[in-house]
């Protein structure tokens, strides 16, 4: 596996990372109940323009996995973390969170969120030392669990 920042000016990477999505975040609707998963109905031009930092997982050529953030002050605020699902279950999910952390030294705190019913994602955050930080209930019926973690 080879980690790679991706450049979504490049429609052709843009295109792979939003197939990525589809399949990826399909399996989290399925998990939570739900198919309101703003990835899954986002169009390309809404995700070149959302402004996150993005690192790929190539296995081979094929994109099988991403992480976004932004920073927010001192703060690594984790968007996205998608497996494809052919790739789950193979630590690239553990290692994009990891690089995401390890991405800016001057951040002190990190924060993420994901489907309350999302098992194997909360299960990954909380092995990486992310703490509980509360649910909130964005759209009703959906409940998002909250996590931080002190990087320093």
């Amino acid at each position: 596996m080879k980690l790679v920042r991706l450049d979504l000016a490049d429609a052709a990477i843009a295109s792979q990372l939003l197939e990525l999505q589809s399949e990826g975040y399909a399996v989290e609707a399925d998990l939570v109940g739900s198919n309101e998963i703003p990835p899954l109905r986002e169009t390309l031009p809404e995700l070149q323009a959302c402004g996150e930092t993005f690192l790929g997982a190539l296995v081979g050529t094929v994109l099988a996995g991403a992480i976004s953030w932004k920073l927010d002050g001192d703060t690594i605020d984790l968007h996205r973390l998608v497996v494809h699902p052919a790739h789950c279950r193979k630590g690239i999910g553990v290692t994009l969170v990891r690089a995401a952390l390890a991405a800016d030294p001057s951040a002190r705190r990190a924060i993420v969120q994901t489907g309350a019913a999302n098992a194997p994602a909360t299960a990954l955050y909380l092995q990486e030392g992310f703490e509980p930080a509360g649910e909130i209930e964005p759209v009703p019926g959906i409940r998002v669990a909250c996590f931080t973690k002190l990087l320093r």
